[in-house]
Protein backbone atom coordinates (compact mmCIF):
# COMPACT_ATOMS: atom_id res chain seq x y z
CA UNK A 1 0.00 0.00 0.00
CA UNK A 2 1.23 3.27 -1.24
CA UNK A 3 1.92 6.09 1.74
CA UNK A 4 -0.48 9.30 1.23
CA UNK A 5 0.42 10.98 4.29
CA UNK A 6 1.78 14.41 3.10
CA UNK A 7 3.66 16.91 5.38
CA UNK A 8 2.63 20.11 6.15
CA UNK A 9 6.19 21.31 4.33
CA UNK A 10 5.24 19.36 1.43
CA UNK A 11 1.84 20.52 1.14
CA UNK A 12 3.12 24.52 1.06
CA UNK A 13 5.43 23.52 -1.30
CA UNK A 14 2.49 22.69 -4.09
CA UNK A 15 0.55 26.10 -2.82
CA UNK A 16 3.05 28.20 -4.84
CA UNK A 17 3.18 25.39 -8.07
CA UNK A 18 1.03 25.61 -11.13
CA UNK A 19 0.64 24.62 -14.73
CA UNK A 20 -0.54 26.29 -17.75
CA UNK A 21 -3.80 24.80 -19.07
CA UNK A 22 -4.60 27.49 -21.97
CA UNK A 23 -3.01 30.46 -23.49
CA UNK A 24 -4.96 33.35 -25.83
CA UNK A 25 -3.99 36.98 -26.88
CA UNK A 26 -1.45 37.19 -23.87
CA UNK A 27 -3.90 35.70 -21.13
CA UNK A 28 -2.20 32.90 -19.47
CA UNK A 29 -4.84 30.43 -17.64
CA UNK A 30 -3.09 28.48 -14.95
CA UNK A 31 -4.27 25.95 -12.54
CA UNK A 32 -2.92 24.55 -8.97
CA UNK A 33 -1.60 27.48 -7.58
CA UNK A 34 -3.93 28.10 -4.31
CA UNK A 35 -0.98 30.61 -2.53
CA UNK A 36 -1.07 34.25 -5.23
CA UNK A 37 -2.14 37.58 -4.73
CA UNK A 38 -3.47 40.10 -6.61
CA UNK A 39 -0.96 41.52 -8.94
CA UNK A 40 2.09 39.45 -7.51
CA UNK A 41 4.33 38.17 -10.58
CA UNK A 42 4.01 34.55 -11.35
CA UNK A 43 7.10 32.62 -13.68
CA UNK A 44 6.26 30.12 -16.26
CA UNK A 45 9.42 27.86 -17.22
CA UNK A 46 9.37 27.21 -21.20
CA UNK A 47 12.14 25.30 -21.02
CA UNK A 48 14.42 27.97 -22.91
CA UNK A 49 13.50 30.97 -20.58
CA UNK A 50 11.63 31.84 -18.58
CA UNK A 51 8.40 34.31 -18.83
CA UNK A 52 7.08 36.91 -16.03
CA UNK A 53 3.25 37.07 -15.92
CA UNK A 54 0.89 39.82 -13.86
CA UNK A 55 -1.94 37.78 -11.77
CA UNK A 56 -4.85 40.35 -12.44
CA UNK A 57 -7.49 37.41 -12.39
CA UNK A 58 -8.61 34.90 -9.17
CA UNK A 59 -11.20 32.68 -9.29
CA UNK A 60 -11.18 29.51 -7.25
CA UNK A 61 -8.80 26.70 -8.28
CA UNK A 62 -8.10 29.17 -11.41
CA UNK A 63 -5.84 32.11 -12.08
CA UNK A 64 -5.33 34.12 -15.11
CA UNK A 65 -2.13 36.51 -15.57
CA UNK A 66 -0.93 38.95 -18.72
CA UNK A 67 1.79 37.78 -20.32
CA UNK A 68 4.36 40.56 -19.81
CA UNK A 69 6.56 39.20 -22.88
CA UNK A 70 6.13 37.25 -25.69
CA UNK A 71 3.81 34.62 -25.29
CA UNK A 72 4.45 32.14 -28.31
CA UNK A 73 6.90 30.05 -26.44
CA UNK A 74 3.81 29.39 -23.37
CA UNK A 75 2.47 25.85 -24.01
CA UNK A 76 -0.23 23.94 -22.02
CA UNK A 77 1.07 21.60 -19.37
CA UNK A 78 4.42 23.90 -18.39
CA UNK A 79 4.78 24.38 -15.07
CA UNK A 80 4.14 28.17 -12.97
CA UNK A 81 6.19 29.60 -10.39
CA UNK A 82 4.70 32.11 -7.53
CA UNK A 83 7.41 35.02 -7.26
CA UNK A 84 6.01 36.13 -4.16
CA UNK A 85 6.36 39.54 -5.48
CA UNK A 86 3.89 42.37 -6.25
CA UNK A 87 4.49 43.53 -9.46
CA UNK A 88 7.08 46.74 -8.81
CA UNK A 89 8.94 49.15 -11.84
CA UNK A 90 12.05 50.52 -11.76
CA UNK A 91 13.34 54.15 -10.95
CA UNK A 92 15.89 56.13 -11.14
CA UNK A 93 17.99 58.97 -12.59
CA UNK A 94 19.72 56.63 -15.37
CA UNK A 95 15.85 56.11 -17.08
CA UNK A 96 15.58 59.34 -18.46
CA UNK A 97 15.65 58.84 -21.89
CA UNK A 98 15.86 55.30 -22.32
CA UNK A 99 13.01 52.79 -24.07
CA UNK A 100 12.29 49.77 -21.33
CA UNK A 101 9.84 46.86 -21.41
CA UNK A 102 7.10 46.29 -18.76
CA UNK A 103 9.72 44.73 -16.32
CA UNK A 104 12.12 47.41 -16.66
CA UNK A 105 14.55 45.89 -18.96
CA UNK A 106 15.99 48.30 -21.83
CA UNK A 107 14.88 47.71 -25.22
CA UNK A 108 16.95 50.89 -26.99
CA UNK A 109 19.88 48.45 -27.22
CA UNK A 110 21.64 50.74 -24.97
CA UNK A 111 24.26 50.76 -22.18
CA UNK A 112 22.91 48.67 -18.89
CA UNK A 113 20.92 50.35 -16.11
CA UNK A 114 21.89 50.86 -12.99
CA UNK A 115 18.48 51.14 -11.16
CA UNK A 116 18.54 53.37 -7.66
CA UNK A 117 14.99 52.14 -6.34
CA UNK A 118 11.17 49.90 -7.37
CA UNK A 119 8.20 51.44 -6.89
CA UNK A 120 5.05 49.17 -6.59
CA UNK A 121 2.30 49.14 -9.07
CA UNK A 122 -0.82 50.16 -7.15
CA UNK A 123 -3.02 48.42 -9.40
Amino acid sequence: MMNTNISKQEYNIFQNVGVVTGVADGIVSILGISNVAYGETVDILTGDSIITCLVLNLEYGKVNAIVLDADINIKPGQIVICSGILMRVPTGDSLLGRIIDPLGKPVDMLVLLFLVDFVWLNL
